[in-house]
């Protein structure tokens, strides 16, 4: 299992919890990241190049940094190296531009042979009612939705056997 986070939101970006502007990511995903950190699941954080100065000054310190690609990531050869090189069946993708980056980075992983699941609650668009279309799309293609209670829950029983 692999976690992609991609942050590629704007101030016109709607966050999970329905306001716009950037969400604090380093929150939002808690729960889940520090259990992929205890865990040893590679997290992967996502960038456009432009964020460059301002991820350096950020204090989101978990995951291994990546400047790739905005419209489509999977479309840059470094992440597509990377990806490579952890050797991963199942790739998580969360974060924002769900309409873009996001839905894009699911169809190339699945055209690419991985297994892709849409942390859906850590993911959002610039509307509601665009998200759903997205991932309706997603679904028809192949991505399995989860959330990140579901997700955490099912890692823990997996774990107990």
């Amino acid at each position: 299992m692999l976690l992609m986070d991609l942050d590629f939101t704007s101030n016109n970006m709607r966050g999970p919890d329905g306001n716009r502007g950037q969400a604090n990511h380093a929150l939002q995903h808690a729960p889940l990241v520090a259990w992929a950190a205890d865990h040893d699941v590679p997290i992967l954080r996502l960038y456009p190049p432009e964020a460059r100065k301002a991820v350096q000054r950020s204090t989101a310190a978990y995951g291994e940094t990546i400047f790739c690609s905005q419209f489509n990531p999977l479309d840059d050869p470094k992440l597509r190296a990377r990806l490579a090189d952890l050797r991963r069946p199942r790739l998580l993708v969360a974060g924002g531009a769900l309409e873009t980056a996001l839905a894009f980075s699911a169809l190339s992983a699945l055209e690419l042979g991985y297994d892709v699941y849409l942390v859906r609650d850590l993911s959002w668009g610039s509307s509601e009612a665009l998200a759903d279309i997205v991932v309706a799309r997603l679904l028809q293609a192949g991505v399995v939705p989860i959330i990140a209670p579901q997700l955490l829950c099912e890692w823990q029983r997996d774990e107990r056997r």
